[in-house]
């Protein structure tokens, strides 16, 4: 009975972990203003365990992210930009992507919105 019983806690606890970090998993969009004007970017990420992979795209080209982590609502990711590593750190909050940008070409802020159909 005690195998059971913790047996069945382990197994409602890591499918808590997989169903929160799933909340990740998708396509995302946002725009961002630059010296240059408004800019949009897409991200569609892929959560498996506590890995985060995908690929950042735009107009302009696509980057995969790299060295991705998950746990829960919070991740973070690497990507190479004109030879130059930039890191995100993100968080899900209130079904938006909160993220924060560090790297060669500055810090900022911005939040991505999941992309309901196609575009």
């Amino acid at each position: 009975m005690k195998k059971i019983l913790i047996s069945t806690m382990l197994l409602f606890f890591c499918s808590t972990l997989v169903f929160a970090s799933s909340k990740v998993e998708g396509k995302w969009k946002t725009t961002i203003e630059t010296d240059n004007g408004p800019f949009t970017f897409y991200a569609e990420f892929t959560v498996k365990g506590d890995k985060i992979t995908g690929t950042l795209s735009s107009d302009m080209g696509s980057v995969e992210i790299e060295n991705g982590k998950i746990n829960g609502d919070e991740f973070e990711y690497t990507f190479e930009l004109d030879y130059n590593t930039m890191k995100h750190k993100g968080k899900l909050v209130d079904g938006k992507l909160k993220i924060k940008s560090g790297g060669d070409y500055g810090d900022f802020e911005f939040t991505m919105t999941r992309v309901e159909k196609e575009e």
